[in-house]
């Protein structure tokens, strides 16, 4: 295994689940973008979109953490377990906890 390769796997998974967290900031700037005056409910809609979207990243790193990684071999308790905390944190977040 070649050095650039090992880089290449290191950097891949800090990436991980990047999408996400881009798609959460990508709300939040359509929240400033948005007039709320015109449409209030279109704003606090991606407003919630953002939080929901970003607690689903921070959830997955808090499970990563806790569990270690779920590949597509792990077993199904591992599987339900990430779920569980993902789901967790997600409610947490938006209940304000």
């Amino acid at each position: 295994m070649s050095r650039f390769s090992i880089k290449s796997n290191a950097l891949q998974d800090r990436m991980r689940m990047a999408i996400w967290l881009l798609a959460g900031l990508a709300f939040y700037v359509a929240v400033f973008l948005i007039d709320g005056a015109r449409f209030p409910t279109v704003q606090v809609t991606c407003q919630k979109l953002g939080h929901v979207t970003t607690f689903a990243w921070v959830g997955y790193w808090i499970s990563r953490q806790a569990i270690g990684r779920v590949v597509h071999c792990s077993g199904t308790e591992d599987r339900l377990a990430r779920a569980i905390v993902i789901g967790c944190v997600i409610i947490a977040g938006l209940t304000g906890l």
